[in-house]
């Protein structure tokens, strides 16, 4: 499965790290219904002037653990899930981040994969040019979908546990 992972260590105490989460994560909403602003939002998470914004994360945050992924406008199928673990160190904590592929696009990437694989390796009556480029779509669909989002997510991930500030995190979207 695509995933990818990454540590952030902050000198702030594990519970502080557990509250900036939890001001920044919204709950989970029903399949399909995590667009904040409606589909063709213009505002970063809808926010009008003097409106609360959206928080930027959508997902459970537990005392030392958390399932999130970005609250957006629109549909990604390649949209990471972030898993984390919070821990105390001498200095204040550190998140243990991995990112990964949402499971039921994974499988159809690899069973895409599977048959157009099959298919150049064994297929006798087709072009295996044709067949070897849309193995080779695969792969690229796949990863140029997942990766600039994993940057994104660790971004905003980074500035939520970072900033001295609850709602620095709004002022970096813009």
């Amino acid at each position: 499965m695509a995933f990818y992972r990454f540590q952030i260590d902050a000198s702030i105490p594990a519970a502080t790290v557990v509250d900036r989460l939890r001001t920044a994560v919204g709950p989970m909403r029903p399949f399909g219904r995590n667009r904040p602003a409606g589909f063709f939002a213009t505002r970063p998470f809808g926010a009008d002037p003097g409106e609360k914004p959206e928080p930027p994360f959508v997902g459970a945050v537990q005392n030392e653990s958390f399932r999130i992924q970005r609250n957006i406008a629109h549909r990604n199928s390649f949209l990471p899930l972030l898993d984390g673990r919070i821990s105390p160190t001498p200095s204040g904590a550190r998140i243990n981040v991995t990112m990964s592929m949402q499971p039921l696009v994974f499988v159809f990437i690899l069973c895409w994969l599977a048959m157009v694989g099959h298919g150049a390796l064994t297929d006798r009556s087709t072009n295996h040019a044709l067949l070897w480029g849309m193995f080779v779509f695969g792969i690229l669909l796949a990863l140029v979908g997942f990766f600039p989002e994993v940057d994104r997510a660790k971004t905003l991930l980074s500035t939520v546990i970072l900033s001295p500030q609850n709602t620095a995190w709004q002022l970096s979207l813009d």
